[in-house]
C-alpha cells in the first residue's frame, strides 16, 4: 500500500514538473485599452504610442472627453493583430511588403466591421461594450455633447440612445494619426 501511495505521488509530482503550454489570449472587443495592446504585443506604452504616431499600429482613438489631461486610447484588435505578424511573409517579396502593409480599410469600413448593424441609433450600453469603458465614460461624453442623444424622451441613463452619425464623427475626430 506504500508502495502505491509512493508511487501515485511520484506521478503527481511529474504531472506537476511537465511544462506548462505558452500562455495565450483571444481578444473578441473590436476595440481594446492600451494596455491589453501592449500585453497583446509585448511592449512598453513608449512603443506602441510610437508605431500608432507612425501608422503601424493604424487605428487607435483618444476617446477622452474635453479638458481630460489623461488620454482614453482605443486600439482596434485587427490592427493589433496585423501588427503582431511576421513583417516578412515568405509569400510577398521585400518591395511588395508596403503594399501589403498600407492596405489599410477605410474608416467608414472599419467603422461598420466594429458596429455591423445599420440602425440610426445605438445603445449606451453597445457603446460601453465596443469601447471598453464605464457607462459613466458614455454619459459624460453625451453631456459634453460629443455623443447626441436620439431619443428625446425619458429613459433611465443605462438605456439611452445615441444617434450612430454622432458615435461615427466622435470617432473620426478622435481617430490618432
Amino acid at each position: 500500500m506504500n508502495a502505491t501511495l509512493v508511487n501515485s505521488s511520484r506521478t503527481a509530482i511529474r504531472a506537476v514538473d511537465k511544462p506548462l503550454p505558452a500562455p495565450s489570449v483571444t481578444l473578441e472587443a473590436a476595440l481594446i485599452g492600451i494596455e491589453s495592446a501592449r500585453l497583446a504585443l509585448k511592449c512598453s506604452e513608449e512603443q506602441l504610442m510610437a508605431w500608432i504616431l507612425a501608422g503601424d499600429l493604424e487605428w487607435a482613438f483618444d476617446l477622452r472627453g474635453k479638458n481630460n489631461s489623461r488620454a482614453y486610447i482605443r486600439v482596434l484588435t485587427r490592427s493589433v493583430v496585423k501588427l503582431q505578424q511576421p513583417r516578412t511573409p515568405v509569400s510577398l517579396r521585400r518591395r511588395d511588403w508596403a503594399a501589403w502593409m498600407s492596405a489599410a480599410p477605410s474608416f467608414d469600413a472599419v467603422f461598420e466591421s466594429v458596429f455591423r448593424h445599420h440602425r440610426p441609433w445605438m445603445r449606451t450600453s453597445e457603446l460601453v461594450q465596443v469601447w471598453n469603458c464605464c457607462s459613466g465614460h458614455i454619459r459624460n461624453l453625451i453631456d459634453l455633447k460629443f455623443l447626441e442623444i436620439a431619443e428625446k424622451h425619458y429613459m433611465p441613463n443605462e438605456a439611452r440612445l445615441v444617434s450612430r452619425q454622432s458615435v461615427a464623427d466622435f470617432m473620426r475626430q478622435r481617430r490618432i494619426h
